[in-house]
């Protein structure tokens, strides 16, 4: 069970886009992107308290994984509690047991 006074928005691609933007801004408690990036003119610019998690598979055409991991390179500038991981030889969706662990760790 998970506390649900909180606010966790999970995403892939474009939507993790929208979510890490959002993440930048305040509106949640933790934000788990996977696959997604924001355009350096997007970065955060100062520190929000939602927890940032991001996956990204490193064969990814769509997003490419520069991106994402430049994004969070950003983040971290700015101090967020961000973690990234990266999926080698893929563009697949992370375990199912990765989002589990990230939304329990993320609401301690």
């Amino acid at each position: 069970k998970f506390n649900t006074s909180k606010v966790i928005l999970f995403s892939y691609s474009q939507g993790s886009s929208l979510n890490l933007y959002l993440a930048s801004l305040g509106y949640q408690d933790v934000a788990l992107s996977f696959s997604g990036a924001l355009p350096s003119n997007l970065y955060p610019n100062k520190f929000q308290k939602t927890k940032v998690r991001i996956f990204h598979g490193n064969l990814d055409k769509v997003v490419p994984f520069e991106m994402g991991l430049e994004t969070y390179e950003a983040f971290k500038a700015q101090n967020y509690d961000i973690k990234f991981k990266e999926r080698k030889n893929s563009h697949i969706s992370p375990p199912k047991e990765i989002a589990f662990e990230w939304i329990q760790e993320s609401l301690k």
